[in-house]
Parts: structure tokens; C-alpha cells; sequence
């Protein structure tokens, strides 16, 4: 059995769990926004803005044109209407009876136990100063600072701009040119693999007599620079419109957010063909990347044209993060890429991380739920990903090094 057919395998079982977990998950309505109650209430509520459950009345200032006060000015910025409001109003009164009342003793929610449901397929978060889902919108920054710091670091190098790092490369043995290393071309002439990458370790290779980098080292540049910035626009683009969407749930916010994931995933997608086809297969790279823009094309003009489907975009999303890691692994085991591991450890830790998508729970202190907490483990992962870039580049630019010298 090949190393592919390997990996593949032992990826089957996972992703049949995932998916097997999100068709359950997805199959489960809104129970909150379906019972008698809530529909009242917001009828009620948009007639006069009094929010009433029942027996019970709640709030009389809201957003509609009757209530007894005009709306806060935070509720006006973020753009909350009469009928929002009135949701969100009788959303919270509801959840108020079910925790103060024993089942049975609220007319209209009947006799079973008073779990926390979902209304509108949210979880019925805590409204701060306008903001729905407070927890996600400061993590959801927090991952676009993530990607902004690295991206701070990586472009120089990328760029060219920072002879220093890119002019040293190291490995994890220690520096890449230490004095009096050498080898001769013998010694490597077979440890070019199939897309330029030499397999051997750049810490054996001969420096200038006088220690340090060869003088010329600047001048290889990294053949993927394009790549890791497009990755890194596309992916601040997403954590910002995440930050947007849930701050207010709207139809276009929704659109942007759902759209701008998919963009991720496709490029991330790109990313893997490049870099792990490598220079010498640029026809397939690119043949393999135009796929993957029609794919993306097709998907988008579904979404936004003809259904709007939530589990589906999930679905997809899942399996193309699960066949990228299969090639993750896979090209970094055939290359002997010697971040390998650093590699694997970032996937693992990443598709671990990811059972907090699935495995959904009710937001603890009606503030933080797994979506949130998610966003929260991918803060370190953006900087662990980022790093084995770093490394990819001194492997890279050392062994063009290498290369050309003899």
C-alpha cells in the first residue's frame, strides 16, 4: 500500500464521523421560534412594542415606532428594527420564565424539561450594547490580529526586504552555514526530489571562509510568495467580515460572512496544489488551482442564486479541510520536508479544534458557546501555521542556495 492510499485511509473514519455529526446536528430545527409563545409575543410586540409572554409582560422599550421610549442609540447604529428587536425581546423573556418557572407552570411551552433551544438556528445569546455574540466578535478580531501580526513578519521576507533572515536560512539542528560544513556534490546530487526540494539536511552545506551566509544568498527568492500573502489577505478578509456577522445577523452580513469562508477554503486549497507540485509541475498547479475557481464559482452562484443551503456549505467546507490535510501529510512525508512534524502537529491540533464546530453546546453565561470557543483555539493555530511558513522558507531558499553553488 502506497503512502497515499495510507493516509487516505486513515482519514475515512474521521470524516465519515464529522459528516455523520453534522447531519445530525444540521437536521435539528429552531424549537424556539416554533412555539406558540414566541409567536404571539412578537405579534403582540410589533403592534403596540410591549413584549408579553402569556401572563407575563416584559419590556416596553424596544425598537418599534410605539414603545415607550425611542431606541438607544447603539440599537439604531447597529441597525436593529421593530421586528429584530421583538425577536430578540421575546427571545429572552422566554428563557427568563423557562429558568424562573418548573415545566408546565408557562402556558404555551408545555410540561417537558426547559432546555435552552435555539431560536432562528442561534442559541439565545446576551445582547451587548447592540452586539449579538459579543465572545465571537472580539475572538474573530483576535484572529484578524493573528494574521495581521504574522503577515507584519512574513511580508519582508517574502518581499525581500529582510536580507537577514532570508539570507540565513536555518533548520531545526541549528544554522544552515556553519564554518567548515561542507559536502561534496556526490553527497547530494540524488536528494533533489521531484519538485526541486532537496531531501537532504541544509545544515551540511559549505559556507563562505568567512562564516555566516554566502554573500549571494540574498538573491534566491521564495517561488511561493504569492501564495502566502494571497492566503494571508483572504484569510483577514474572513475573520473581519466573521466579526461583522456576528455582531449583527443580517441577510447581507450572513452572505459576506458564509461567502468569505468559502474563498478561504478554496485558496487554502490552491495553496496545497502549489506548494506541494512545486515548480517543476506548474502546468498541473495551475490547471489543478482553475479547478478549484470553478468549483468555488459554481458553489458561490448556488449559494447566493438558487439555495441558500447552510449543512451543505458545512459539509464542503469539512471535506476540503480534510482532503488538504491528506495532502499536507502526504507531500510532506514523500519531500522529507524537515518541518514535517511541525506540520502534522499544527493539522492534528487544527482538525481536534474543530470538533468544538460540531459538538455545539449552549453559550455558557448566554456569552460564550463552542463556536466561540473555536475561535478561540485558532488564535495560537494562526501563529503555529505561520511559523512552519517561516521554516518552509529557509528550507526552500537554503537549497536554492545549495543548488546554484555547484
Amino acid at each position: 500500500m502506497s503512502l497515499s492510499h495510507a493516509i487516505a485511509r486513515s482519514f475515512y473514519f474521521p470524516l465519515s464521523f464529522f459528516l455523520l455529526l453534522l447531519s445530525s446536528h444540521t437536521a435539528i430545527a429552531s424549537e424556539g421560534d416554533r412555539v406558540p409563545i414566541f409567536y404571539n409575543c412578537v405579534r403582540a410586540c410589533s403592534d403596540d412594542g410591549c413584549v408579553r409572554a402569556g401572563a407575563w409582560n416584559g419590556t416596553c422599550n424596544t425598537a418599534c415606532p410605539l414603545a415607550a421610549s425611542p431606541a438607544p442609540w447603539y440599537l439604531r447604529l447597529t441597525r436593529w428594527d421593530c421586528l429584530d428587536d421583538c425577536h430578540y425581546q421575546c427571545m429572552r423573556l422566554i428563557e427568563q420564565l423557562k429558568a424562573a418557572h418548573p415545566p408546565g407552570q408557562v402556558k404555551g411551552l408545555g410540561r417537558s424539561k426547559h432546555a435552552v433551544v435555539k431560536y432562528f438556528g442561534k442559541w439565545p445569546f446576551t445582547r451587548v450594547l447592540g452586539v449579538q455574540e459579543i465572545c465571537s466578535v472580539l475572538l474573530s478580531l483576535g484572529n484578524l490580529a493573528a494574521h495581521v501580526v504574522c503577515m507584519c513578519t512574513l511580508l519582508p521576507r517574502l518581499l525581500g526586504r529582510s536580507q537577514g533572515r532570508n539570507a540565513a536560512p536555518t533548520h531545526p539542528s541549528g544554522p544552515a552555514w556553519q564554518d567548515g560544513n561542507t559536502i561534496s556534490t556526490s553527497n547530494i546530487s540524488n536528494g533533489i526530489t521531484s519538485n526541486g526540494i532537496m531531501s537532504t539536511s541544509p545544515s551540511t552545506i559549505s559556507a563562505s571562509s568567512s562564516g555566516g551566509a554566502p554573500a549571494d544568498a540574498g538573491k534566491y527568492a521564495y517561488p511561493y510568495a504569492w501564495v502566502w500573502i494571497g492566503y494571508g489577505l483572504v484569510s483577514m478578509n474572513s475573520w473581519l467580515m466573521s466579526s461583522v456577522f456576528h455582531s449583527r445577523d443580517t441577510w447581507l452580513t450572513e452572505r459576506l460572512d458564509y461567502c468569505s469562508v468559502d474563498v478561504t477554503v478554496a485558496f487554502s486549497l490552491i495553496a496545497v496544489f502549489t506548494r506541494s507540485l512545486g515548480t517543476k509541475r506548474q502546468l498541473s498547479a495551475f490547471v489543478a488551482s482553475m479547478l478549484v475557481v470553478a468549483g468555488l464559482m459554481y458553489h458561490l452562484h448556488y449559494m447566493l442564486f438558487i439555495k441558500f443551503d447552510y449543512g451543505l456549505n458545512v459539509q464542503i467546507c469539512i471535506v476540503l479541510g480534510l482532503a488538504q490535510a491528506v495532502l499536507w501529510v502526504t507531500w510532506s512525508q514523500l519531500t522529507r520536508h524537515p518541518h514535517r512534524f511541525q506540520l502534522l502537529r499544527f493539522l492534528l491540533l487544527l482538525h481536534a479544534a474543530m470538533l468544538l464546530e460540531i459538538l455545539d453546546f449552549p453559550p455558557i453565561f448566554k456569552l460564550l458557546d463552542a463556536h466561540a470557543a473555536w475561535h478561540a483555539t485558532t488564535i495560537p493555530l494562526t501563529f503555529m501555521f505561520y511559523k512552519f511558513v517561516h521554516a518552509d522558507i529557509d528550507w526552500v531558499t537554503g537549497h536554492e542556495i545549495m543548488v546554484k553553488q555547484l
